[in-house]
C-alpha cells in the first residue's frame, strides 16, 4: 500500500476506464472542507509502484455533487450546483445544503488541454436529485450519462431526455442538440 493523497470527511472517487487517472471527491461541510482532486498517472494507482503520479486540484470554483469519466477517459462531466461556490461551503459549513429544486449545471473537464467547459443551466427532477446525485458513486455502473463516443452526453430535467453534444467536438453546441419530451430516465450503454 501506499498513501497518494491525505482525505478529511466523506470521500468518493472513480478510477477511469482506462485505469490512467482517478478523480477523488471529498467533503467535510461540518470544518468546511471541499476539493475535487484529480490523481494522474497509471502508476500511481498500482500499489506496488513508488511512484505518486500528477496530483492537482479540478479547476472549477463551483460545487460538484456528481461526476462520471468519459468512456476514452479523457474527459470528466461534473453534475455541479449553480450558483454554489466551493467557497459557500467554507463560509456555511453545517448550514450548508444543495436542495431538490436546485438549479444545476454541466460542466467538462478536459484532461489533455486542462480546461473546463460549462454548459446550460437547467433543472433536474426532484427523483433524479434524492435518487441518484447522493450515491452517484454507487450508480457509477449503471447510470451512464456519457454517449459512447465521449462526444456528447444526456440527462433527464421536467421537459424530457435532452442530449447536449460538447463544445469543440465535430458538432457545435446546438448541431445535434435534442429534447425527447416525457423521458423520465435516460443512460447511455456500455460497449
Amino acid at each position: 500500500t501506499k498513501k497518494l493523497l491525505p482525505i478529511k470527511g466523506q470521500v468518493q472517487f472513480f478510477v477511469s476506464p482506462d485505469s490512467s487517472k482517478a478523480v477523488v471527491l471529498q467533503e467535510d461541510i461540518n470544518i468546511g472542507h471541499y476539493s475535487l482532486t484529480a490523481i494522474e498517472g497509471e502508476s500511481a494507482l498500482d500499489p506496488s509502484s513508488p511512484d505518486k503520479g500528477n496530483i492537482y486540484e479540478i479547476p472549477n470554483d463551483k460545487l460538484t455533487v456528481a461526476f462520471w469519466f468519459s468512456p476514452d477517459s479523457t474527459k470528466v462531466l461534473c453534475l455541479t450546483a449553480a450558483g454554489k461556490s466551493r467557497e459557500d461551503v467554507k463560509s456555511q459549513k453545517s448550514t450548508f445544503r444543495v436542495g431538490l429544486n436546485s438549479d444545476m449545471q454541466w460542466s467538462v473537464f478536459n484532461f489533455p488541454l486542462g480546461e473546463m467547459r460549462e454548459y446550460d443551466q437547467f433543472k433536474p427532477t426532484p427523483y433524479f436529485m434524492k435518487t441518484y446525485v447522493p450515491f452517484f458513486s454507487q450508480y457509477g455502473q449503471v447510470y451512464n450519462p456519457w454517449a459512447p463516443d465521449s462526444r456528447s452526453f444526456i440527462y433527464v430535467t421536467n421537459t424530457g431526455l435532452n442530449h447536449t453534444p460538447l463544445v469543440g467536438s465535430k458538432h457545435s453546441v446546438g448541431e445535434g442538440k435534442w429534447t425527447n419530451q416525457g423521458a423520465t430516465f435516460g443512460t447511455w450503454s456500455r460497449m
